[in-house]
């Protein structure tokens, strides 16, 4: 009789378990062949190479993403450039007066700060008027952390004047036709070598706001250099790059269009970057997140700790991969016991927010960023994604590229093998802004080389020695200094060796 029922007890756990797991296979996000086909694989390929890679998220009649498809005079489309997303930016706040920047807690509405950068364009263009003006010069330390500086850098980019982001061993870089914005004494000054120019603080009225910018098109406006990152590589050595607009553009168009359409950013967001000041190719992926959040009218919050980004109540965080590892938090209670369903649901291609105690309510989506060639290991997300109950994208970049370059898909909750995670670092897709290909390859792996819209012009140069050029090969692919091979998922894993 014992022996009986306990067989029952049995078979209804069994049942229930079978009942459990199809429940979640059919409630799935998407089947196994979407995370199983992330790339287009080109037909042909060089001798020790593998064949070009691009992702599948695109619409192969326009070719890799560049632009934000703008439309004037009634048909014609355009990829955009730099005055159209201050304009967008500007239309979020015409439906929402109210509508602002935070620099931590501190608030600046997009009004004030198109009014202040009118204000900056127009002293500017005297500055100019006077004497040619080749750059901008704004330390990595004020671009994000203070709204005067930032509204600098609106000004610049809505006036075709190149804005360069340093750290202080690039002093030297600069010359006669460089402006200098420095924070002296409380004030935001500008200098042109060692003579002030300029006192931006008393100079500005920041009790103005204004809602106007007219943004009338031509092709001019889409070209110049719009942004030049320099710093230190090491004590022998500095490196630099140079973005055009196009470069800025495509990696917010692939940015946006990486998330499906119904998780996509949108004006009910809050974003919060972390000030990333650790790296220039950190900053300059923030820089591009910034962008997002003007095309999408997402409510930006600039933070500078990770504290910080958490007390705004965000929807989505933009942190460095080394700073979202620490956001794991330890369930108690009931949410140990719902955590296991969390991780199987997540095995099963199935994001669940089944949790009591979310850590950040609000919060739905975390974006980590790398460097490609980092050589800290990434942490299993999964875990992560189960402890906040959000979905988390991982990013790996390079140091001339604006944005990422490989980017892991918002609904790959995948785990792998001790074997497969021992040799790895990372993986992800292409981004849509790139072709990746394998140069040199043994049959196993080879090195990652990487083309795009994305890529800007970089140097190195060597005291006592001179300046190199970053060059592409003769198919425009820059090699990059790390190992990977492709998965049969069509994603490329960043080898440790």
């Amino acid at each position: 009789m014992e022996n009986g029922l306990l067989n029952w007890v049995l078979l209804a756990l069994l049942v229930t378990a079978l009942l459990y797991r199809q429940f979640l296979v059919f409630t799935r996000d998407v089947p196994d062949e979407y995370l199983n086909e992330q790339s287009v694989i080109e037909s042909i390929r060089k001798p020790n190479e593998l064949a070009v890679h691009k992702s599948t998220k695109l619409d192969y009649s326009q070719g890799l993403r560049v632009g934000l498809g703008i439309r004037y005079s009634s048909y014609k489309l355009r990829n955009g450039n730099l005055y159209d997303i201050w304009e967008l930016a500007m239309g979020h706040a015409k439906k929402d007066p109210t509508k602002s920047v935070f620099f931590d807690q501190k608030p600046v509405q997009i009004a004030r700060l198109n009014s202040l950068a009118s204000q900056v364009r127009k002293l500017l263009s005297e500055l100019a008027s006077e004497e040619d003006i080749d750059e901008v010069c704004i330390h990595k330390n004020l671009v994000f952390s203070d709204p005067e500086a930032f509204t600098v850098l609106l000004a610049c980019f809505t006036s075709q004047t190149t804005v360069h982001i340093y750290d202080e061993s690039c002093l030297d870089d600069q010359n006669g036709n460089t402006l200098d914005v420095q924070r002296e004494e409380g004030d935001l000054v500008i200098y042109r070598g060692s003579r002030l120019v300029l006192n931006m603080t008393r100079t500005i009225d920041t009790d103005i706001t204004n809602m106007s910018f007219v943004n009338e098109y031509s092709s001019e406006k889409d070209r110049g250099i719009a942004l030049k990152v320099s710093c230190r590589a090491n004590h022998m050595a500095m490196t630099s790059t140079n973005f055009v607009q196009t470069n800025l553009v495509s990696a917010v168009a692939s940015c946006i269009k990486h998330f499906p359409p119904q998780h996509h950013i949108s004006s009910d967001d809050r974003m919060a970057v972390l000030n990333n000041t650790a790296s220039m190719e950190g900053l300059v992926n923030g820089l591009v997140k910034v962008l997002v959040s003007f095309v999408t009218g997402a409510e930006l919050h600039l933070a500078s700790s990770l504290d910080t980004c958490v007390a705004l109540k965000p929807t989505i965080i933009l942190a460095p991969t080394d700073v979202v590892s620490t956001m794991y938090k330890k369930p108690a209670g009931l949410d140990r016991l719902l955590k296991p369903h969390r991780l199987y649901s997540l095995a099963c291609n199935r994001f669940s927010g089944l949790i009591q105690n979310k850590p950040h309510p609000d919060l739905r989506l975390v974006i980590a960023h790398r460097s490609i060639g980092s050589t800290s290991v990434s942490p299993d997300w999964r875990q992560i994604s189960a402890s906040l109950a959000a979905h988390v994208v991982e990013e790996s970049g390079y140091f001339h590229a604006a944005g990422p370059i490989l980017v892991s898909d918002f609904f790959d909750f995948r785990s792998f093998s001790r074997e497969l995670s021992a040799q790895t670092r990372t993986h992800g897709a292409v981004a849509q802004s790139n072709e990746l290909k394998l140069v040199n390859f043994d049959g196993v792996s080879g090195k990652i080389a990487a083309r795009g819209y994305n890529f800007g012009k970089a140097k190195t140069v060597m005291d006592k020695v001179g300046e190199t050029i970053v060059t592409p090969d003769e198919d425009g692919f820059y090699q990059l200094p790390v190992q990977g091979r492709w998965g049969l998922d069509g994603c490329m894993y960043v080898m440790r060796v």
